[in-house]
Order: structure tokens, then sequence, then C-alpha cells
């Protein structure tokens, strides 16, 4: 396989206390140049819900995520602040001298509706869901 990951825990500008609530992670994948950044909410404040079909165990549930619904938007706010860490750190002298340039990302890095709308369309759950039937 190859590759480097580096991980590190960071605190968003909406932490609402000291802790890290933010993971950050950095691949850059052995086979290519490209360097992968993704982030991580580990504290969400926004709630989900399972809902049960019906009786049948083999029946597949209703999963309603609900990203970014806690009604103060710090849930956006967190991810949004990592997708701009994330610009500011491909800038730097250490990634400019490597040919470093974002390929991909919000349209306008520099304004806050375009990471917004970037980061409501490109986020997923990294939930691995199973079940033991």
């Amino acid at each position: 396989m190859g590759g480097k990951n580096c991980q590190c825990f960071f605190r968003s500008d909406v932490a609402s206390d000291e802790r890290p609530d933010m993971l950050g992670q950095m691949r850059v994948p052995s086979a290519t140049d490209d360097v992968t950044f993704l982030a991580y909410l580990n504290r969400q404040r926004s709630r989900g819900s399972i809902q049960l079909n019906d009786e049948d165990r083999y029946t597949v549930p209703t999963i309603h995520l609900n990203f970014f619904s806690d009604p103060d938007n710090k849930d956006i706010e967190a991810v949004k602040y990592a997708v701009k860490a994330a610009g500011e750190l491909i800038k730097t002298e250490v990634f400019q001298n490597i040919g470093m340039y974002q390929t991909f990302g919000p349209d306008d890095p520099s304004d806050d509706a375009s990471i917004e709308e970037y980061v409501r369309t490109n986020t997923v759950s990294g939930d691995h869901f199973y079940w033991n039937l």
C-alpha cells in the first residue's frame, strides 16, 4: 500500500471549551503527488435519528443524519474553520516550495458563503453502518 498519513487534534474557533473538537488528517498516497486534507468534527452538537420501519430485523432502518441541524450553527462553523485552515496551510512556504496547489474546494476560499456551500454539499459521514443479522 504505502503512503503517509498524519493526524492531529485541533480546536476550532467555536469550540465550547479548551478541548479539541476537530481531528485533522493529511494523506499522501505513495503512487501520486497528491495530498488530501480531511477534517472530522469530533464533538458535534447536531443530533440524528434512526427509525425502525417494522419488526422484521432484516428491514433496513431509516437513518436521518441531520448534519448541521444544531440551532446555534456551531457545527457548520467548526467545519468551515477547518476548510479555511487547510486553505491557509497550503499557502505556506513549505507547501509552496514543493509545488502544492489547491485543485478543488470552495469556489472562492475567501468567501464565507462559498465555503459554507462547499461544506454543506461535500460533507459525508465517517461512521460505518453495519448490523449483525
